[in-house]
């Protein structure tokens, strides 16, 4: 009997394939909803990293982040205002993003139940709480 393995390198293509397409449709989606000076979603490693230079860039690559970790099932994570919202009340994020008041004016911190370590946000981070 075959096994599959389901880390990211280890996915059969047809899984590679179904996470590219919703990868697509969720920087459609993230256009629809996200801030009109935000940056398209980014989709790879580098396209994220070229986004850390801090602010509302820097929102948006660990949002990316976080939801190629869900498989880019956009339609179960929060939406961008309502996960930097929570980055900004989290004790996981880093101060320079935490003490930026152009950030907090935009998006007053909310804790976010579900955001987690590395700011991930997991529906199972935010059982219990």
């Amino acid at each position: 009997m075959k096994t599959t393995r389901t880390t990211w390198g280890l996915n059969p293509p047809t899984s590679r394939k179904r996470i590219y397409r919703h990868a697509k449709v969720a920087r459609f989606a993230f256009s629809l909803s996200a801030p009109p000076d935000a940056p398209p979603l980014p989709l790879s490693y580098q396209e994220r990293e070229n986004l850390k230079c801090g602010g509302l860039p820097h929102l948006v690559a660990w949002f990316a982040r976080s939801l190629e970790v869900g498989n880019y099932q956009w339609w179960l994570h929060p939406l961008f205002e309502d996960y930097a919202r929570g980055v900004l009340a989290s004790p996981f994020a880093p101060d320079f993003i935490k003490q930026d008041e152009q950030l907090r004016g935009r998006f007053p911190p909310t804790p976010l139940s579900g955001l987690g370590p590395g700011l991930i946000w997991s529906p199972a981070n935010g059982k219990g709480s």
